[in-house]
């Protein structure tokens, strides 16, 4: 089972978000979610928008931010990479030059976020990349269409939210089973959302989830380098044994 961690690429600065690359990997990551700023993070929670943000007005230079992605890519043996970017940001970008970049770097796989520019979309799956969708637990129908026309893996809330009005299944296992029938035994689902201990993946690798995403354990020990490693390498054992 596979085991995600988000970098913000650019916050605090493009050193250190390097450095990080590394030192994730280092613990037992095995692939990040490397974002690229927008400057409406409109669907972001107030501690990844806040970083997109300070990223942003220390640099908005997009050649810089996708050097170092090359350089992560280059430099860090083995680490898989899944760009995220909002439909606004690849724009702003270029679309056709995004495209040309995931090639060159052979990064296939792309969050492409927002549903306000569907064309965006259209063009980097026409293109080869594949794109990944968002898909809350109580799987909603229009989410579950849109897991069903993309071509890339399915990020599947862990958790329902506690204002989830009647979700059709009680369980993760449940919830995957579902959408195993709709999109297909060969693209991945990945949960995250809610998962917050080893014992949470224990629960995500049995319900069958191909990988998690962990953020906020991760980024809450971030100002301690030894707890920080301590908390990917627990993390990572139980992945190893999924």
């Amino acid at each position: 089972m596979r085991l995600i961690g988000y970098l913000s690429n650019g916050y605090p600065s493009f050193e250190q978000s390097y450095a990080n690359a590394k030192f994730y990997h280092e613990c037992g990551l095995d692939t990040l979610q490397i974002d690229l700023p927008a400057a409406d993070p409109y669907l972001e929670g107030e501690r990844i928008a806040v970083r997109m943000r300070h990223a942003l007005s220390s640099c908005g230079n997009w050649n810089r931010y996708l050097e170092n992605i090359a350089a992560i890519n280059r430099d860090v043996s083995g680490i898989g990479i899944i760009l995220l970017a909002y439909e606004s940001t690849i724009n702003a970008i270029g679309l056709e030059r995004f495209i040309r970049f995931c090639h060159q770097e052979d990064l296939r796989d792309v969050s492409c976020i927002g549903g306000r520019l569907p064309q965006v979309k259209e063009r980097l799956i026409a293109a080869g990349i594949n794109v990944s969708c968002y898909v809350r637990f109580h799987l909603d129908p229009d989410e579950v269409r849109n897991a069903e026309s993309s071509n890339g893996f399915v990020y599947l809330q862990a958790r329902p939210s506690a204002d989830a009005d009647n979700p059709p299944f009680r369980t993760l296992k449940e919830c995957i089973g579902f959408l195993r029938e709709r999109i297909g035994a060969h693209r991945p689902i990945y949960t995250g959302v809610g998962l917050r201990t080893p014992e949470d993946v224990v629960m995500a690798g049995d319900a069958g989830s191909d990988g998690v995403f962990i953020g906020s354990a991760i980024m809450d020990n971030e100002g301690n380098r030894q707890s920080l490693r301590k908390t990917i390498q627990a993390f990572a054992a139980v992945c190893k044994r999924s």
